[in-house]
């Protein structure tokens, strides 16, 4: 994976399964495989019209994941949920199926209002704050 071997921590966003998902999947792979933090941010709405699969099969290897909340709203509805609040979002996002054990963090932005983070907390519950 050449410089990939060297870094710290990887970041990506959505816009990146629109032109290559088999990369990006085999670099989260890669980050998973060596415990190197992967951070995906949704991007876009579109994108989860588009390529929802390939959203979901990335943030299998997310260990942090962001969305604005008009991605956070568009998430709950493509992934079915039923009237979910942004909490709920974030909470679903948080514990979406993972490759790895480590605990994913969700990080829901909302422009003026409080930013949403929900993560499992040492005693394995689920913690939802807001931040602003």
């Amino acid at each position: 994976m050449g410089d990939l071997a060297r870094a710290k921590a990887v970041y990506s966003t959505g816009f990146f399964l629109l032109t290559n998902a088999a990369a990006l999947l085999e670099v989260g792979k890669y980050a998973n495989d060596n415990d190197v933090p992967f951070a995906f941010n949704l991007s876009a709405v579109f994108i989860m019209d588009i390529a929802l699969d390939n959203v979901l099969a990335t943030l299998k290897h997310a260990d942090i994941v962001f969305a604005n909340e008009d991605e956070c709203d568009k998430f709950g509805q493509a992934t079915g949920m039923e009237n979910p609040t942004r909490r709920d979002v974030a909470k679903a996002l948080a514990t979406y199926e993972k490759h790895t054990q480590k605990p994913r963090i969700a990080i829901v932005t909302q422009g003026p209002a409080p930013v949403i983070v929900c993560y499992k907390g040492e005693d394995g519950e689920l913690v939802t704050i807001e931040v602003g």
